[in-house]
């Protein structure tokens, strides 16, 4: 099961932000292991998860998320905020398939 780690604000009066992160719980919940990294606390992350949400492919604005391999502690995935909802849940349904059942 990969570990994904969710970047964002809790206190963030965004309402795409808010609906995009609870978009990333929802689809991944019992098919990977979820951290929520708030935006006021990433003490203890993996320094190649916080590398991964600050390059360029993470994107600008919350959620940043970052699926890792278990195993290896590999980044395997980088899902960026996506404005397109249909868009953002199909990116979001890859990281099901990242790890072999």
């Amino acid at each position: 099961m990969p570990i994904v780690f969710v970047y964002s604000d809790e206190n963030s009066k965004c309402g795409l932000a808010k609906e995009a992160t609870l978009d990333v719980i929802r689809e991944l919940k019992g098919n990977a292991f979820i951290v929520y990294v708030s935006r006021n606390d990433s003490a203890g992350i993996p320094g190649n998860v916080i590398k991964a949400m600050n390059s360029p492919a993470a994107g600008r604005f919350i959620p940043k998320s970052v699926a890792v391999n278990p195993k290896t502690g590999k980044v395997e995935m980088i899902i960026p905020y996506i404005s397109n909802r249909n868009h953002r849940i199909e990116e979001i349904k890859k990281v099901k398939n990242l790890m072999p059942k």
